[in-house]
């Protein structure tokens, strides 16, 4: 059974809670799922912001997180 871009994107944003009223969601991505194209791009349509964390680049992570997204 082959299945379409369409069809794991849909159950990857499916199995989110994305409102951009939450103050925060977390997702453990170990895949970089949520980085592919098409997936980031319906995230980002719906007004969810995303930060990514990498353990070796935790600054690339904390200050967007501290200034964007903690004040919320």
């Amino acid at each position: 059974m082959k299945v379409s871009p369409a069809d794991w994107t849909a159950a990857i944003i499916g199995r989110l809670a994305l409102n951009p009223a939450t103050r925060l969601t977390l997702a453990l991505d170990p895949d970089g799922l949520l980085l592919d194209e098409t997936v980031l791009s319906v995230i980002q349509a719906q007004g969810v912001g995303v930060l990514t964390y990498e353990p070796e680049r935790f600054a690339a992570f904390r200050y967007p997180y501290e200034t964007d997204y903690r004040a919320r």
